[in-house]
């Protein structure tokens, strides 16, 4: 992208933009939203530990837009699926703020 140093003690461009990315791994042992509680079994809201994916991954990539200490940026998230019948997910947004 367009931008300076964000490790430089002088900030001399009033307008940066950039692209990003950011891939993560998990892994996931227990997962107890989807398992129920370690010491609550007996709910019927649980999915059986051998339909858990214990591999999941996420993903955002992104566009910023810096004027000053104003900033626009709009983003895409993705989230591979927690359990083997559910499904993936992703999301988007837009972000306006101020950097002070």
């Amino acid at each position: 992208g367009y931008f300076e140093s964000p490790y430089s003690s002088v900030q001399n461009r009033k307008f940066a933009i950039y692209f990003y990315g950011q891939v993560q791994a998990n892994a996931n042992g227990y997962d107890a939203m989807l398992q129920g509680g370690l010491f609550n079994r007996s709910s019927i809201y649980t999915i059986a530990s051998n339909n858990i994916e214990r591999v999941t991954a996420d993903s955002k990539i992104g566009l910023v837009i810096r004027y000053g200490s104003l900033y626009l940026e709009y983003f895409r998230a993705h989230q591979t699926r927690a359990f083997k019948t559910g499904e993936p997910h992703a999301w988007g947004g837009v972000l306006i703020g101020v950097g002070f």
